[in-house]
């Protein structure tokens, strides 16, 4: 790559320092941290980058300055694109377009949701504590409410264990065993509320009151609780402390989050169709597993199956013209969401199972109406 056209105005330490009008009446964010022919890296615009970007390139003994030069180097090559050319073309274009609304959705969230979030200290340090309870459970779902109580009411003589193992002795094709319905060592903040009063101060080998559970109702019995210890000064610092404040940010942004687009999205009167969204959801989901085309659309690949294609991808061609969302200026099918997910596949390619996968499915289909 050619020699680079900048010079480094300040050093990176300007970026965590006060942002308070030095003598030159010149604020943080309007500090220049480099410059690129005439466009210019400003201290706010690098921090903002640098918190939000990907781990992997922040890296090596001077992350910062590591990252700098990645910018730098993104900002030489976007110069050669426009030297060559390319900002006209219509891929490019429809890039360019797709990124603007990405960064207009970030923008947003910073504002709305990030900068919103407030922990209290005595929030982080109570959730530290309650942390150091781990239950084991073994779980048993029921669709309604009144066989839940049921099945509470027959484990009582025994154990849910027992239950469990009764009822699975009558299957006459075996396809589960107990150990299907145990969990793993959880805490507090790894079970919904609902579960968690249901069991905190149940009795090892007593089985709970029903509660909801995957759209239905389950009992719960505690096989074990484990308790760990904790210091003062683990309440204050420490690894503990700050994979709690992470769970708790991800906890109080997520309800922000949902808070603010419930408020976009009910004027707008946004309609996911469910059947549609499950019909595709399966084959989606198979060629996901399959591994997605890389560096090609998606969207070619569906309009004009061949003859030899997977059976889920001629079960997604069938869909393109069912309608999948509907708002109040408009609806959007298939085809629109798969040109969609052309350029946004990571969220859905992080999946851990196809229920989670469903739920990103309809995250995203609900973001490409915003």
């Amino acid at each position: 790559m050619q020699k680079r056209i900048f010079i480094i105005i300040a050093f990176l330490s300007i970026l965590f320092v006060s942002c308070e009008k030095d003598k030159s009446g010149v604020t943080q964010e309007e500090k220049i941290v480099a410059t690129v022919g005439e466009r210019v890296i400003t201290a706010e615009e690098f921090r903002q980058r640098y918190e939000f970007d990907f781990g992997q390139i922040k890296k090596g003994n001077n992350p910062k300055l590591i990252y700098l030069n990645y910018i730098i180097d993104e900002l030489l090559l976007s110069s050669e694109g426009f030297r060559l050319g390319y900002q006209n073309k219509p891929y490019v274009r429809k890039r360019v377009q797709r990124r603007r609304n990405t960064d207009l959705l970030e923008a947003f969230y910073i504002k709305y949701v990030h900068k919103r979030v407030k922990i209290p200290e005595n929030r982080i340090q109570e959730s530290i504590k309650k942390s150091t309870v781990k239950f084991r459970m073994i779980i048993w779902p029921e669709p309604t409410f009144e066989r839940a109580k049921n099945v509470q009411i027959a484990s009582a003589k025994n154990s849910l264990e027992d239950y469990i193992d009764d009822q699975l002795a009558r299957q006459e094709v075996k396809i589960s065993s107990r150990k299907s319905y145990e969990t793993d060592w959880m805490d507090f903040m790894d079970m919904p509320p609902e579960i968690f009063y249901k069991v905190k101060d149940l009795q090892v080998g007593k089985t709970s009151e029903p509660f909801p559970f995957n759209g239905g109702f389950a009992v719960a019995q505690v096989l074990d609780i484990n308790l760990n210890g904790i210091t003062s000064a683990q309440l204050l610092a420490g690894p503990k402390r700050k994979n709690m404040e992470e769970r708790l940010y991800n906890i109080v942004s997520d309800s922000l989050e949902r808070a603010l687009m419930d408020s976009i999205m009910t004027p707008l009167d946004v309609r996911v169709k469910s059947e549609v969204v499950d019909m595709l959801a399966a084959p989606l989901y198979k060629w996901y597993a399959d591994s997605l085309p890389r560096g090609k659309s998606i969207f070619n690949f569906i309009e004009n199956p061949v003859d030899s294609a997977k059976s889920y991808i001629k079960e997604i061609h069938r869909l393109l013209d069912k309608t999948l969302v509907t708002y109040k200026d408009g609806q959007k099918t298939v085809r629109d969401y798969l040109h969609y997910m052309d350029f946004y596949r990571r969220n859905l390619k992080e999946n851990k199972s196809f229920d989670d996968f469903n739920i990103r499915l309809v995250t995203e289909i609900g973001k490409q109406v915003m």
